[in-house]
């Protein structure tokens, strides 16, 4: 095959592989102002690479200068749209207003014009030249050239610069490291394409230009990097996408596409082969089939479009053949590649369903061991009950009490599940928690919550925040219902500790004056049925003992006193510690003053026991409550 062949052949596997990344792009999100951007680059690539093939093997000048303007509109706009996409995928902030974007593609309107559009501005854009590779271009380098170079240098630097401060300003790794590789590949690119397209394209008169070839690297490179985490693609790419192989196949087949044309027009004598036309050109046939087959089965959606876009081509090409020369010689290409198209779209849409398929067995695989997981390391307890004992469904096997629950009430699942709520809830709280259960199952409340406490096996009892609510099975009943607790243990001990202490004298362990006066209050709300009486006691000379024997004996003669004047409480009389060295007896429901008396003899000669040996007394007073002073709390106090 002719080096001219070659060259071409090169242009359109380059075009095809950058315009199949593009389509893929553009179907993960059309919407996304990135897709469309990368789509756009795509385009004007293969348009470039399309002009430039066809340029290559044009039959004479004239046809070589109409596809030369045909690849200006590609290569023209590429850097702009290039510098364009890097403004959007690193965020830059740019005014988005027609005046910028004028600015912005106002370079590539000069070189269209210049360069694409037949114009007396630069009457000859090219200089064409045959060559052993085709047709080429040999550059003069005039005012026009120079404008062009200072454009794609200009805008490349300025691409180049942006993507290396998004990496350098980002503090997430991976942005550094996807900066990295694309001011890498830009860089490659760039030096090669102004070597081959510049440099050796004035040195060497008959050296091709292969810019659009050499783009492969930074477009592919950046299709790559950001297809997932700026394009929003979730599935097609992935490691087993090999952009080699797909370019490889592409050039394969546009090879032997390229050697039917020829065995189609007489290109080749029959004696160059041993096999006749129609044999070759058959064989030609399925290997293309096996490449488009291979591509779609081994490259995943990048290789479904690529082939896609071969058999398209193909099939046009066939078609215009037939029409061209009124010959159904092409007809079975014809079939074959609608056949193939249809093979490949019913490969590729079976992909996407088991894809689709697998994907959501997966999820719920992965959705299902999380939620598990949660059910089994969870915090609290949780029990799925049917009425009043736990559920023992096969479907709820693993998941119906968690280790959380067992450990809560002290007991296995298999305990559990033999036992019902009933037999383990303390005695106390069971007519609580049936009222609220009664009006649960009767459908009035919808959910409900109560302190409790359950038995374990040892006696112990637990306390526990409960919730009760109602459980969907999986046949969307509700007859179920889930329970949920919270061991409250300590808490409840930290409340009965706090409660305790704010009630009591901690040194005589009695009840305090804040508790006299909420049942002084209680009481004044009652009726007077029966006679109340105060008693005072007034222990003040004790503290002649601290100046004694010092303040750790004194407190050890309150606490002596207090224990004594314990055993004349009963029912009616409850004894109060108001001060550190005051108590006083609230007494009810005494027959007369002379039972209050001999009370207070008694409580006198108790307290006589203690203090006579130090030769000091106690003080006692008495306030009798009556209808005047019941309602009187600071007063009965003062």
């Amino acid at each position: 095959m002719h080096s001219d062949w070659l060259v071409a052949l090169l242009f359109f596997a380059a075009g095809i592989v950058v315009l199949a990344s593009g389509i893929f792009v553009l179907q993960g999100n059309r919407k996304a102002p990135p897709n469309r951007a990368f789509f756009a680059l795509t385009i004007a690539i293969t348009i470039w690479s399309a002009g430039m093939a066809m340029s290559t093997i044009a039959p004479n000048a004239a046809t070589c200068e109409i596809f030369r303007r045909f690849s200006a509109i590609g290569w023209g706009t590429t850097y702009a749209i290039l510098l364009h996409f890097i403004l959007i995928i690193t965020g830059k902030l740019f005014p988005r207003k027609w005046w910028f974007y004028a600015c912005l593609y106002f370079p590539a309107f000069i070189t269209l014009l210049a360069f694409a559009v037949p114009s007396g501005i630069n009457p000859y854009p090219y200089n064409l030249q045959l060559t052993e590779y085709g047709w080429i271009n040999d550059v003069e380098n005039n005012i026009w050239d120079w404008i062009f170079y200072v454009y794609f240098i200009g805008f490349t630097a300025l691409g180049f610069v942006f993507i290396y401060q998004w990496g350098k300003q980002s503090a997430d790794e991976i942005v550094k490291r996807q900066s990295r590789l694309i001011c890498l590949t830009i860089i490659i690119a760039f030096i090669l394409g102004t070597l081959t397209d510049v440099v050796l394209c004035s040195l060497y008169s008959g050296f091709p230009q292969l810019a659009p070839v050499i783009l492969l690297i930074p477009v592919l490179a950046i299709y790559h990097i950001l297809q997932k985490d700026s394009f929003g693609i979730t599935e097609g790419v992935d490691r087993k996408a090999s952009y080699m192989s797909i370019f490889s196949c592409v050039l394969i087949y546009l090879i032997l596409t390229t050697l039917q044309f020829v065995l189609g027009n007489g290109g080749l004598d029959r004696e160059s082969f041993v096999l006749d036309k129609s044999t070759i050109k058959g064989i030609i046939t399925q290997i293309q089939m096996f490449i488009s087959l291979y591509l779609v089965m081994r490259d995943n959606r990048p290789g479904y479009i690529v082939s896609v876009l071969l058999n398209s081509i193909g099939l046009l090409g066939t078609v215009v053949f037939l029409v061209r020369n009124n010959s159904t010689e092409t007809l079975p290409g014809i079939i074959s590649h609608i056949g193939v198209l249809i093979v490949v779209t019913l490969i590729e849409t079976y992909r996407e369903r088991n894809a689709a398929y697998i994907k959501q067995i997966n999820t719920q695989s992965v959705k299902e061991k999380f939620y598990s997981n949660v059910f089994r390391q969870a915090p609290v307890g949780i029990a799925i009950m049917n009425n009043q004992k736990h559920t023992r469904y096969e479907e709820f096997a693993d998941i119906n009490i968690n280790p959380m629950y067992e450990r809560i009430l002290g007991r296995s699942k298999e305990e559990l599940q033999n036992i019902t709520w009933l037999e383990i809830t303390h005695p106390e709280d069971l007519d609580t928690d049936l009222e609220y259960f009664e009006q649960f199952k009767k459908g009035k409340i919808d959910q409900y919550s109560l302190e409790k406490r359950f038995i374990k096996p040892d006696g112990s009892e637990v306390w526990v925040n409960m919730l009760v609510a109602p459980f969907c099975d999986s046949e969307e009943k509700y007859e179920d219902h889930v329970c949920i607790i919270t061991d409250i243990t300590e808490r409840k001990k930290m409340e009965a500790e706090l409660k305790y202490n704010s009630e009591h004298v901690l040194l005589t362990g009695l009840y305090n004056r804040t508790v006299l006066e909420r049942v002084l209050d209680r009481d004044a709300t009652l009726p007077l049925t029966e006679k109340r009486g105060l008693v005072y006691i007034n222990l003040s000379a004790l503290h002649a003992l601290s100046l004694r024997y010092g303040f750790q004996y004194n407190q050890f003669m309150i606490k002596k006193i207090a224990d004594s004047l314990k055993t004349f409480c009963h029912e009616k009389c409850t004894l109060f510690n108001t001060y550190e060295d005051r108590f006083v007896f609230y007494v009810k429901g005494y027959k007369d003053k002379n039972e209050l008396t001999a009370f207070c003899k008694s409580v006198a000669a108790t307290l006589n026991s203690h203090l006579y040996i130090h030769g000091i007394t106690a003080g006692i007073g008495v306030i009798e409550i009556d209808e005047d002073l019941v309602k009187d709390r600071d007063r009965i106090l003062r």
